[in-house]
């Protein structure tokens, strides 16, 4: 199974390299005081690690990522295949497909705890439009199709805006990324959320510190009515480009 997925996500990749004139790839490694989902409910309530690997041509960008906790629990398991449909300066718009694994714990019929791993299926459509200099609006649609007994298929919204740097010198930028964000799943599994970013970029060192915070407006189970993780971000590969000359 996923021997099959990684087929299935670098195929194109590699199809596509042959077509185009350069390629991306770029890496980092993700420490967060604990993870966040798009339904609360199913966060991580501890530290994480999450190492990620991403190949980008001009439109196609494939990712893969897995978040651990630091006590060695597997969470989630991504293999990303995002697509440009539309790429102007103003605006663009991407669809995504990713075929995902989420880890949770159970107790077999020996009374032991093991970890089972639960399949999904996310299509993301996403759209950006820029009214002025670097502000303007983000809007996502994701649908999730549970493939596994238990895993939940539904609809999930966010939009926001997005900002210039609120502060930038030679030295460092400060992003500030707010959004609000609605979840219709099965099982009557329904809410909506503020969510929150805030990024302090060292221009001159591969690092980044984040801050996110979730605040509940509404919703019908049962679910913590504030949190908030901080992380350290970490671009231990440089994004290496490399032109390629047409036959």
């Amino acid at each position: 199974m996923r021997l099959s997925l990684i087929a299935f996500t670098l195929i194109p990749f590699f199809a596509i390299c042959q077509e185009t004139q350069y390629y991306q790839v770029s890496s980092k490694l993700k420490f967060n005081t604990i993870g966040f989902a798009p339904i609360p409910a199913f966060s991580f309530d501890s530290p994480i690690i999450n190492p990620s690997i991403n190949l980008k041509t001009n439109r196609l960008n494939l990712s893969s990522d897995i978040a651990v906790g630091f006590n060695g629990r597997p969470w989630l398991l991504n293999l990303r295949t995002k697509y440009a449909l539309v790429k102007k300066e103003k605006y663009n718009v991407t669809f995504e497909v990713n075929p995902f694994l989420f880890f949770y714990e159970d107790v077999n019929s020996l009374s032991k705890t093991i970890i089972v791993a639960q399949r999904n299926l996310s299509f993301i459509l996403s759209a950006e439009t820029v009214f002025w200099k670097k502000m303007g609006f983000r809007f996502t649609y994701l649908n999730n199709q549970g493939l596994d007994p238990g895993a939940l298929s539904g609809h999930f919204l966010s939009l926001g805006p997005f900002f210039g740097p609120l502060y930038s010198d030679k030295n460092l930028n400060i992003l500030f990324n707010p959004d609000i964000n609605y979840l219709s799943f099965e099982n009557d599994t329904k809410g909506s959320f503020f969510n929150s970013f805030l990024i302090i970029d060292f221009i001159k060192l591969p690092f980044k510190i984040q801050f996110q915070a979730v605040k509940k407006l509404w919703a019908n189970f049962d679910v913590f009515n504030f949190s908030w993780n901080a992380g350290i971000v970490w671009n231990f590969l440089n994004i290496i480009e490399t032109k390629k000359t047409k036959p």
